[in-house]
C-alpha cells in the first residue's frame, strides 16, 4: 500500500507542476525572463520582452520599472522616464526606494539645469529625492539649482540635508557642499557662517583655493544667466 501511494504522489507531482507554470501570469514569466536577458547584457532583448509582458498585462508596474531601467542602461533617458511615470500612475509604490530610478530623474534634472531650464530641474531633483531620500546627491543638486534661483533659505536647507547624509569618506561631494552653501550665506549677507564654510571647502581639498574660486564665479555666472533670461521673458510680456 505505501508502495502504491508513493508511486501516484510521484506521478501526481509533475502533472501538478506543470499546471502551476501554466497557470503563471504570462506578464510574470515574460519579466522574469527579460531579468534574465539583461544579467547576460541582452538589452535590446530584454526591452523587447518587459513590452510583450505589457502588451500581455497594460497595468503591470514592475514591467514598466524594467522597462525603464533596460531603456536607461541603452542610454534612453527620456523614455525610462516615460516608463516610470507610468508605473507610478499605476502603483504609486513601484518607484519607490529604486536608486536607479532615482538616478534617472537626477541625471535629467542636472540636463535641464545645464539648459538653464532650472524650475523643470528642481521638480526633476526633487522626484530624485522623493524616490529615494536617503541619497545626499539629490539633495545637493537641488540646493544647487535653488541657490541660482536665489531661493537662499531653502538652499541651505538642501545643503544641511546633504551634509547630514553624505557619506564621510565622500570627501568630492562634502567639498561642493561646502562650497555652495558658503556662498548661498555670502548672499544671505551671513559673512561669518560663509567663511567658516568656505575654510572648510579648502580645507577638504588639500588647501587648492582653485575649485572654490571656479565654481563660486560658476554660480555668479548661471545667477546673471537666470536673471538675464528673466528679464528678457519680462519684456516679451510687456512687448506682446
Amino acid at each position: 500500500m505505501r508502495l502504491l501511494i508513493l508511486t501516484l504522489i510521484l506521478s501526481v507531482a509533475p502533472a501538478a507542476a506543470a499546471a502551476r507554470a501554466q497557470t503563471r501570469p504570462a506578464s510574470k514569466t515574460l519579466v522574469t525572463r527579460g531579468d534574465i536577458l539583461m544579467a547576460r547584457n541582452k538589452v535590446d532583448a530584454a526591452i523587447e520582452t518587459y513590452t510583450k509582458a505589457i502588451e500581455s498585462k497594460p497595468d503591470y508596474a514592475e514591467a514598466y520599472v524594467k522597462r525603464g531601467l533596460a531603456r536607461r542602461a541603452k542610454g534612453d533617458l527620456a523614455g525610462s522616464i516615460e516608463d516610470y511615470e507610468k508605473a507610478s500612475s499605476i502603483d504609486p509604490k513601484a518607484t519607490r526606494n529604486n536608486r536607479f530610478v532615482a538616478e534617472s530623474y537626477s541625471n535629467r534634472g542636472y540636463n535641464k539645469l545645464n539648459e538653464m531650464d532650472v524650475d523643470g530641474a528642481i521638480a526633476d531633483f526633487t522626484r530624485a529625492a522623493d524616490i529615494s531620500p536617503s541619497e545626499a546627491d539629490h539633495y545637493y543638486k537641488r540646493g544647487h539649482a535653488r541657490l541660482i534661483k536665489e531661493e537662499f533659505d531653502a538652499a541651505v536647507a538642501d545643503f544641511d540635508k546633504a551634509l547630514g547624509l553624505v557619506d564621510k569618506w565622500n570627501t568630492p561631494l562634502k567639498t561642493l557642499v561646502y562650497a555652495n552653501r558658503g556662498m548661498a550665506r555670502h548672499l544671505q549677507g551671513k559673512e561669518e557662517e560663509a567663511r567658516k564654510d568656505f575654510d572648510e571647502c579648502v580645507r577638504l581639498n588639500k588647501g587648492e583655493k582653485m575649485l572654490l574660486e571656479y565654481h563660486l564665479r560658476d554660480i555668479e555666472m548661471r545667477i546673471q544667466i537666470l536673471k538675464r533670461m528673466r528679464a528678457e521673458r519680462q519684456k516679451g510680456i510687456a512687448r506682446a
